[in-house]
């Protein structure tokens, strides 16, 4: 197992026992339901990816973007964000 994996199993593990993570899914599932969307902003990109891979993993439409996104794509994913609406 590389470190990267270590860490991102780490980071996932507390982010099951962090209570305000716990909320934060908790809030999402429910604006899903409703039919509403969310915009998720944090400065750690730890966080947004186990964030993603949640949504991957529940099979729920998003867009991410990160500083490595390049420039062209983040162009274009804003431009599909505001189609959206």
């Amino acid at each position: 197992m590389s470190a990267d994996d270590l860490a991102r199993r780490s980071a996932e593990a507390m982010f099951e026992r962090d209570r305000a993570s716990q909320g934060m899914g908790m809030l999402l599932e429910e604006v899903r339901e409703e039919g509403h969307k969310a915009i998720v902003f944090s400065q750690f990109t730890s966080l947004l990816a186990i964030v993603r891979s949640r949504l991957d993993a529940g099979k729920i439409g998003h867009q991410y973007l990160d500083g490595q996104t390049p420039a062209a794509q983040r162009v274009r994913r804003g431009a599909v964000v505001r189609l959206s609406r």
